[in-house]
């Protein structure tokens, strides 16, 4: 190859590349490299237990030098976990910590409620007591239970049944 083809083509290059670059969009283009450089930190995850004596079962398992702030109805951990009472208790140490740039993430930890289902296993009504539309209902249920598979309708009756029985 000669000189001359050489140039010509680096100079359309140069020339493609100039043009890209004054047809790009900068405020996207800046935002990008930003996220890629500086990834926004992990949300703040915060367990609400539901009671003082809850939280302090939940302290007494976990190595008190993990533990970074202690408001008594909450704690907070050096991974950025908060384990709280309730949703106001977590404000103390997510305070306390200045953890209140980044996202907060809320996870409520079913007790008693949940376990409901446990105390009504097996009392199930004969169709004689019942309704015949309960009676055909936990049929259906019964049989879902025990598919393999489920479609989306089947699923979505399922999971509305195990909600309102409180077994989740």
């Amino acid at each position: 190859m000669n000189n001359g083809f050489l140039m010509t083509m680096s100079a359309i290059a140069t020339f493609g590349l100039g043009i890209l670059i004054l047809t790009a969009k900068p405020t996207e283009f800046v935002e990008e490299t930003k996220e890629f450089f500086f990834p926004a930190p992990d949300p703040v995850l915060v367990v609400v237990v539901g009671s003082p004596e809850l939280v302090g079962s939940v302290r007494s398992a976990i190595e008190s030098d993990r533990i970074v702030a202690d408001t008594g109805d909450a704690f907070a951990l050096d991974s950025r976990r908060v384990i709280a009472a309730n949703a106001d208790a977590a404000g103390g140490p997510i305070n306390q910590l200045g953890w209140i740039e980044p996202e907060i993430e809320v996870v409520s930890v079913p007790t008693d409620g949940g376990r409901q289902w446990e105390r009504n296993r097996g009392q199930r009504k004969a169709a004689k007591d019942g309704s015949p539309e309960d009676a055909a209902k936990a049929e259906k249920i019964a049989s879902l239970m025990n598919k393999p598979t489920l479609n989306a309708g089947e699923a979505m009756m399922l999971l509305q049944h195990m909600d309102s029985t409180g077994q989740f």
